[in-house]
């Protein structure tokens, strides 16, 4: 195992052993956390995972990065769907998504102070990076994407 994957392996079983922790009844808060936004897989893969640190890992894992997808193919449709005379809407929203991003880094850095120290912190922190890029994505496409399409 290379060193990456191994420090991602590790880091991943401590946040896997602090979600069983934290949240006695994770899998059914996990299955019901921003109905819509997070991807039906997560929630599955969640309870079948039954609080086994290796499967946990996984999931949280791919979840993360499915949502990180989501977020930049909501942030290219967004910027996409300014026309050519909507140039000052467009620097707006990328004005709008760094200020967005500093936002999330530190909401979810004080969520972790909040949780605890160790790795009922790195669960929280994690959870709301997923939950905050999952509820973004959503509002990029509500908010920009469809009100654009629907303009005239």
């Amino acid at each position: 195992m290379s060193g990456e994957m191994s420090k991602r392996v590790t880091a991943g079983l401590a946040l896997a052993a602090a979600v069983v922790l934290v949240r006695p009844a994770a899998a059914a808060e996990w299955a019901a956390v921003s109905e819509g936004t997070l991807s039906p897989h997560y929630a599955s893969c969640v309870v079948e995972a039954g609080g086994v640190d290796a499967a946990m890992l996984a999931c949280v894992t791919d979840e993360f990065e499915r949502q990180g997808v989501r977020l930049d193919a909501a942030m290219d449709a967004a910027l996409a769907s300014f026309g050519p005379e909507a140039m000052a809407a467009r620097a707006a929203l990328e004005q709008a998504e760094i200020a967005w991003i500093n936002y999330r880094a530190r909401t979810c850095a004080f969520a972790s102070a909040l949780a605890a120290p160790g790795t009922r912190g790195v669960v929280a922190q994690f959870e709301c990076m997923v939950e905050l890029t999952a509820e973004r994505a959503a509002w990029l496409l509500a908010n920009v994407v469809d009100r654009n399409a629907a303009a005239p």
